[in-house]
């Protein structure tokens, strides 16, 4: 590299100026919308900037496009060796989201691709399905990430598991799109039946909505597909509507603006990368089904799934499903490699999850949403499944604001 960019360096405007920051990202990622809200909370939460949107990331090839300007910092998704020797050589804080290529001396906040993975692959075990597989691109470092957490996740729990994966090619992209039709369709058609498939992102699951569309495979009956990213209005404009992993992108744009915050304040950063847990998954029509060939364990799941939060036991899981505890106990392992009791727990905490992220309710309130007796039971069991207290996991991940970026109390 030609030039590094120190996070010692001070380019902060003189007394009250307000200062200029440039954001370069392309709008055509869906997800790119949420970044810049989570940049917009944070200076809501703390003073204004002037933003100037490089939306075409013109900068990131040609960085002179920016010289007119008297930037104080800038945050870039599409970082290059330009942008980064521009940077460097003006001392202008630069923080980069791009999770494909790192450099030298500039921080990073970005998503947790193997979390994001690793939490597809979880979620699509509880689907009971026959098959399952991770479709991709092999050139694409993000998506190898991607990959590497959901094989880590079948490997933990000794299922199989099938990888497809392609060069993606954006210079021809109309007659690679329709070539990938057809593969995708020829790869579909030859798994086992019922399959589950996590998608690199939700750009590819759509490619493979449709190849399923054509080759007469229906979604999710036959088919449990899953997206990442959660760009909501390409999930919800498919058909099957589209479940999908939420990256958090809104933190991975509230962390970026206070990393340059506290550059451009001339301030030491505790870490040089920051990265976002991801936030669950985004259930659509596209996985709203439970595949297990057993109709006990079915029925059971179902059940669960219904009833979680209202303080049932395995006992009541039994009668519902017409079976024993033992008959469950041993179906459960052999089917889904856990006990119907942990998958109760799932169900809860997941909803726990939400409740953390997006209200500001106490821990009774909480406990008592989700059928606990007693917080405190409701804290052990939150800090075994997600290694968090809930009150941790709501300062990482609440909504953006200063009330809810607290410590949860009873």
């Amino acid at each position: 590299m030609s030039g590094k960019v120190s996070i010692k360096h001070l380019n902060r405007p003189p007394g009250k100026i307000i200062p200029e920051v440039a954001i370069v990202t392309p709008l055509r990622w869906g997800d790119s919308q949420l970044i810049l809200k989570g940049i917009s909370a944070y200076l809501k939460l703390n003073h204004p900037w002037r933003l100037f949107l490089d939306d075409q990331s013109i900068s990131s090839e040609n960085p002179e496009f920016l010289s007119s300007r008297n930037l104080h910092g800038i945050i870039s998704r599409t970082t290059t060796e330009a942008l980064v020797d521009y940077c460097s050589k003006r001392s202008i804080p630069l923080i980069d989201l791009n999770d494909s290529k790192s450099w030298e001396g500039v921080p990073k906040s970005i998503f947790d691709n193997v979390g994001m993975g690793h939490m597809g692959a979880e979620y699509l075990l509880g689907k009971g399905s026959r098959t399952f597989a991770f479709c991709g691109f092999s050139n694409q470092n993000w998506s190898t990430s991607r990959r590497d957490g959901f094989v880590e996740c079948m490997q933990l729990c000794h299922r199989a598991y099938t990888i497809h994966e392609v060069e993606y090619d954006e210079k021809v992209l109309g007659e690679w799109l329709e070539a990938q039709e057809h593969l995708l369709g020829e790869w579909i058609q030859s798994l086992p039946k019922p399959a589950a498939v996590l998608c690199c992102n939700d750009y590819r699951a759509v490619h493979l909505l449709n190849a399923c569309i054509r080759a007469s495979i229906t979604v999710p009956e036959e088919v449990i597909i899953l997206g990442l990213n959660n760009e909501v209005a390409r999930c919800e404009i498919s058909t099957p509507q589209l479940s999908s992993v939420d990256p958090n992108a809104e933190r991975v744009g509230f962390t970026a603006a206070k990393m340059l915050d506290q550059l451009m304040q001339g301030q030491a950063l505790q870490t040089d990368c920051e990265v976002a847990d991801p936030l669950g998954v985004v259930e659509r029509r596209s996985t709203d089904f439970c595949s297990v060939e057993d109709p006990r364990v079915a029925k059971a799941l179902n059940y669960i799934f219904e009833h979680a939060t209202h303080g049932i036991s395995v006992d009541n899981v039994c009668k519902a499903a017409n079976a024993s505890r033992s008959f469950l106990e041993r179906r459960f392992r052999k089917l889904l490699n856990r006990s119907p009791q942990v998958q109760i727990r799932m169900i809860q905490i997941e909803r726990a999850k939400q409740l953390l992220r997006e209200t500001d309710y106490t821990l009774n309130e909480i406990a008592e949403r989700l059928g606990f007796e007693h917080p405190e039971y409701l804290s052990v069991v939150f800090k075994r499944m997600t290694g968090d207290s809930p009150g941790a996991y709501r300062k990482k991940n609440g909504i953006m604001r200063k009330d809810h970026l607290v410590s949860i109390s009873s």
